[in-house]
């Protein structure tokens, strides 16, 4: 098996680094080191169940830090957490040509003021 890349995401570098659990890859957003406040990438990729489908499921988490001491948190305390999953499941017959479909509607909805509007707006149409 090849050595994970490091991959990036808005301009910040995520780098491999030790596996979750079996099966459950794992990038971080700094090269080393544990943080309560580090942003972590995951992806776990196995057979559905039913032996018919692969199953594909990646989690983005972004913790919030206080950068500086209050009287509730010290620096580098978790403020919010919000975070972003994906699953997707794939036939295991399915031609290069379905699966390059799904991959670009898959895109195409993150890209459009649907996906991007329910993150900014959430449910009510306006901030939060």
């Amino acid at each position: 098996m090849a050595a994970k890349a490091t991959i990036t995401l808005n301009d910040v570098v995520y780098y491999p680094g030790q596996d979750v659990s079996p099966g459950v890859s794992a990038w971080y957003d700094r090269p080393t080191g544990t943080n309560p406040a580090q942003s972590i990438l995951t992806q776990n990729v196995r057979n559905n169940g039913n032996g018919k489908q692969i199953r594909g499921e990646h989690k983005l988490t972004l913790p919030i830090a206080t950068t500086e001491a209050t009287s509730c948190a010290c620096p580098g305390s978790v403020l919010r957490e919000s975070y972003a999953q994906i699953l997707v499941q794939v036939a295991k017959d399915a031609p290069t040509a379905e699966r390059t479909d799904l991959l670009e509607r898959i895109r195409d909805f993150v890209a459009s003021d649907v996906f991007g509007d329910t993150i900014l707006y959430g449910l009510g149409g306006a901030a939060f």
